[in-house]
């Protein structure tokens, strides 16, 4: 391969400011050709363009503008720094909770708390945000116990009571604040004795003068107040000792033995059996009072006749004020009450508590004589499946309450059923 070579020389003038001076420039360029098969010459690629650029100016950087640059690295170090420390002791805190070992830093601890520190933005949402389960602290009634919390009145102008068994802590018979949600219907005095005023219900409002905040609601039911009669007139009671057995009801699922009829957890009385108060009992126990009254006792008729579907609502409400094994205890299932029998009748005294009264002690030693019993007695809890009630009595009539009494029996020792 054969290589050409041309030669070309320009001479430029460049006038400068000065007229007295010229500079005479002068550039040569080479050019390489190359020989072809044929004999000919072919020329080179042409060359780039010549770019005459002007050099990049220098930026100038004063000792005011690198000292601004050293703070500004110092302050991301130190920013890096805090973040590194901050994220350690995080994963200490976690650390030490987790396994229970060692102690936290209070340091780290602390530093950890700014850190996690919510703004104040999330503390107001925060506090404006309503609870999913708003906690309430009532002071707690559960442990108040009362024998009914719930009255029969028959006649405008029986008086009924509930007796107050267990008080609530720090309060005595001394708290005790009685009120009526409507004085038309019953009132009720400073020892919680009801007076039935007229026909209707209303509620009695037991609470303490020490815990304002416990309310118990004994509802109050005064009947039309019919007045029990029979053909001779209106029925007196017997001659003392004298009382007649109460009457025979030839009705279907009633359970007699021995002429007495019998209601308990094993005997149990039909729904639609309704009696209401038998009339005997009602008179004998109107001449028991008397008689107390006469000795300077205060006897009172508190619950008597109950029915069946008002005996299924009070155990319900036993059960959720007391729980289920109080209730067993104290309350009849429906069915198994003798309230529905219209032969019991729950006695109450102005002196207080009636089984720590002197009305107790009379009503156990003289109730036979009208033909009354103290169905639950004390010691026969486990056989008659109930605790001692000395307020609770029964209608017999004479001859079955005086063999009872003398016996020392209860009433299903005394009829075979133990």
């Amino acid at each position: 391969m054969i290589r050409k070579a041309g030669f070309r020389m320009d001479n430029n003038i460049n006038n400068g400011s000065s007229t007295d001076s010229q500079e005479e420039k002068y550039s040569a360029e080479y050019t390489v050709y190359e020989e072809k098969a044929d004999g000919g010459y072919a020329p080179p690629p042409p060359a780039a363009p010549f770019q005459n650029q002007a050099p990049r100016p220098r930026k100038i950087v004063t000792k005011q503008m690198a000292r601004r640059r050293q703070l500004g690295a110092a302050a991301i170090l130190l920013t890096l720094l805090i973040l590194i420390f901050v994220g350690c002791a995080k994963g200490c805190s976690k650390d030490d909770s987790g396994d229970g070992k060692g102690k936290k830093n209070p340091t780290e601890t602390t530093t950890a708390a700014m850190a996690e520190a919510p703004t104040q933005e999330t503390v107001t949402e925060a506090a404006t945000e309503a609870p999913t389960e708003a906690p309430t602290v009532k002071p707690d009634a559960s442990n108040v116990k009362l024998t009914t919390r719930e009255i029969f009145l028959d006649n405008i102008g029986d008086v009924g009571i509930s007796i107050i068994q267990v008080y609530p802590n720090g309060s005595t018979e001394k708290n005790e604040v009685w009120k009526s949600s409507d004085e038309r219907i019953a009132t009720v005095d400073s020892k919680g004795y009801i007076t039935a005023k007229a026909p209707g219900e209303c509620f009695v409002i037991l609470s303490f003068d020490n815990n304002p905040d416990i309310e118990i609601e004994i509802k109050v039911s005064v009947a039309e107040g019919v007045t029990q009669t029979s053909n001779a007139g209106e029925i007196t009671a017997a001659p003392l000792g004298a009382a007649p057995a109460p009457a025979k009801y030839d009705i279907k699922g009633l359970h007699y033995i021995n002429g007495v009829l019998v209601a308990n957890k094993e005997y149990t009385l039909p729904p639609d059996f309704a009696p209401g108060l038998d009339p005997t009992a009602e008179a004998q126990f109107n001449a028991l009072c008397e008689a107390a009254a006469a000795e300077g006792l205060s006897i009172y008729m508190g619950s008597n006749y109950r029915s069946y579907q008002e005996q299924e609502e009070l155990f319900n409400n036993f059960i959720n004020w007391y729980g289920y094994d109080y209730a067993e205890n104290y309350a009849a299932h429906p069915g198994t009450s003798e309230h529905q029998s219209g032969l019991a009748i729950d006695c109450a005294s102005w002196s207080g508590t009636f089984s720590e009264t002197q009305e107790a002690v009379w009503l156990a030693e003289h109730a036979h004589e009208y033909g009354f019993i103290i169905r639950y007695p004390a010691g026969k809890e486990a056989i008659t499946g109930y605790q001692y009630e000395a307020w609770h009595i029964r209608y017999v009539g004479s001859k079955v309450a005086d063999d009872i009494y003398k016996s020392g029996l209860c009433l299903e020792e005394y009829l075979g059923l133990t």
